[in-house]
């Protein structure tokens, strides 16, 4: 639901945008590192998202909720070698008298005609004028379900990817809502098309890295970085900021060669000690932090 009432978060432009600036690896990175053959014990958990790199997202814009939303990730196991990724918006249970507040204004103000708000449900009335003329009064809602300090959005929780270690692949969903199928498990239940890519799983100090390998026959490199006590770090090449590049060029390639494959993107090939450092730079790669708030 993307309206100027509420913006949710999807999580397929959080981590990878395919078509955008990407920055490609000749080979899986580092060269050399430990193959990961099971999920670490710090991984799991849902994570709230406390900064993100410029231009991810989405803009709340006129909402009238929105700025009271904040967007999540939930990293959820399945055995030791599966981990399923989920981007979750949420209310927290302290700014409920807000968000009420709010409606209250945009009722006033005339956004809004009326509203309901319980613990499970946010439901406001719209006023709609057709072609012909017609006055027709429509609405929408949300529905909450609460878990712990926070009301997690059901509308707004999506699955974005699953890393599966054993198969060695990475896969990327996209949500199409409710499509009825004659192989439905359940006729509620939403649909999704996924991509399959194959990855090389490695491990380095505290750093997970998940090399994808994309239809062009190049790398894509996602970086997890474990900061104590409960927080990740998130980096990734499918999206650089290329302004950064182009103003940093010299010094860039100061640290390893950049060749330059078409208008968008470019491919490196550092070893290790040049990889730390384009890493450890947090200019180039897009990028997320995150905190740990509970765990499973």
């Amino acid at each position: 639901m993307k309206n100027k009432f509420f913006f949710p978060l999807t999580v397929l432009l959080l981590l990878l945008c395919f078509g955008c600036t990407t920055l490609y690896f000749e080979k899986p990175m580092p060269q050399g590192a430990e193959t990961l053959a099971a999920f670490p014990s710090y991984l799991p958990g849902v994570y709230k998202i406390e900064e993100e790199a410029p231009g991810e997202g989405y803009e709340t814009g006129e909402s009238v909720i929105g700025e009271y939303v904040q967007e999540f990730l939930r990293f959820e196991p399945s055995g030791d070698t599966m981990m399923e990724v989920w981007s979750e918006s949420r209310i927290s249970v302290k700014d409920l008298p807000k968000v009420r507040a709010a409606l209250v204004l945009a009722k006033k103000a005339g956004t809004i005609l009326d509203f309901t708000m319980t613990d499970h449900l946010i439901h406001y009335t719209l006023s709609n004028i057709s072609k012909d003329g017609i006055n027709e009064q429509g609405g929408q809602y949300l529905t909450l379900n609460k878990a712990g300090d926070y009301y997690i959005i059901a509308q707004c929780t999506e699955v974005g990817y699953i890393f599966n270690l054993t198969q060695k692949t990475y896969t990327q969903f996209d949500g199409n809502g409710h499509e009825t199928t004659k192989r439905d498990i359940y006729d509620a239940a939403d649909s999704v098309e996924t991509r399959n890519l194959v990855m090389v799983a490695k491990t380095s100090q505290n750093t997970l890295y998940f090399n994808l390998l994309d239809a062009s026959n190049k790398w894509i490199l996602i970086c997890l970085v474990q900061v104590p006590p409960s927080g990740l770090l998130v980096l990734h090449s499918a999206t650089i900021q290329e302004d950064t590049l182009k103003a940093n060029w010299a010094y860039y390639n100061g640290i390893t060669p950049f060749r330059k494959l078409d208008e968008d993107n470019y491919i490196i090939n550092p070893d290790n000690k040049q990889l730390s450092a384009l890493l450890a730079d947090q200019k180039l790669f897009k990028l997320m932090r995150l905190r740990r708030v509970s765990s499973f």
